[in-house]
């Protein structure tokens, strides 16, 4: 397909959206939550963020369990906005539409119709949002992942270093937010890098004759 340009108007759409979908997700997330290990997860996370506000960032100022990425973000957006659990809960919402967004995206990059396209990414965000909306550095990291999906795709497409570049910067800040996600991103990234650039060869002309160069 040509550039995607053309198709972000639609992703606006569907990002705007999803965060209609947060108060009703909000409520569903406390009333029919049925294991208490999500509430004592984002419990962690929101205290953390909490005295990050404060100018106490994980790791440094008391200990923490996750990478700490997150939580110096979310520190950010709670001295900007507030430390409350709408504030958390908006900033999920944010992300759920840029996931959403994004996977939208890597739809019309497999030629899949924008109708089809946009079904399918609202349907399966919001299912996977709707199963545990809490404010975990999982859902984060795996937005960062799909970013770096989009960008390989375009830099390998396009040859272009700078966009791989950008794909190692997600993979590094979804490590930030939670270190196994950035690990499994990485394992498979570099299987990607292996499989393609066996198909990225091009021809080099030197005194002796033309060679095939493997570009990876």
């Amino acid at each position: 397909r040509p550039a995607i340009r053309k198709d972000f108007l639609p992703a606006a759409g569907i990002f705007v959206g999803m965060l209609l979908l947060v108060p009703f997700l909000s409520v569903l997330s406390v009333r029919f939550t049925s294991d208490d290990w999500y509430l004592m997860d984002e419990g962690t996370v929101l205290y953390t963020a909490f005295r990050s506000s404060l100018g106490a960032p994980p790791h440094i100022d008391g200990p923490y369990y996750y990478s700490g990425g997150l939580e110096v973000l979310l520190g950010s957006v709670f001295s900007l906005f507030g430390s409350t659990f709408a504030v958390a809960r908006w900033t999920l919402g944010v992300n759920m539409g840029a996931t959403a967004s994004i996977v939208y995206l890597l739809c019309t990059r497999l030629s899949i119709d924008r109708a089809t396209g946009a079904i399918l990414a609202v349907a399966i965000t919001a299912v996977g949002y709707a199963m545990n909306f809490h404010v975990y550095p999982a859902w984060f990291a795996t937005t960062l992942l799909l970013i770096a999906v989009l960008l390989m795709w375009q830099g390998v497409q396009n040859r272009n270093t700078l966009t791989l570049i950008a794909t190692g910067f997600c993979l590094g800040a979804a490590s930030a937010l939670k270190q196994t996600a950035g690990l499994y991103g990485l394992f498979a990234f570099t299987l990607f890098t292996l499989i393609v650039g066996s198909h990225l060869r091009p021809t080099i002309t030197t005194p002796h004759g033309s060679h095939r160069v493997n570009l990876w």
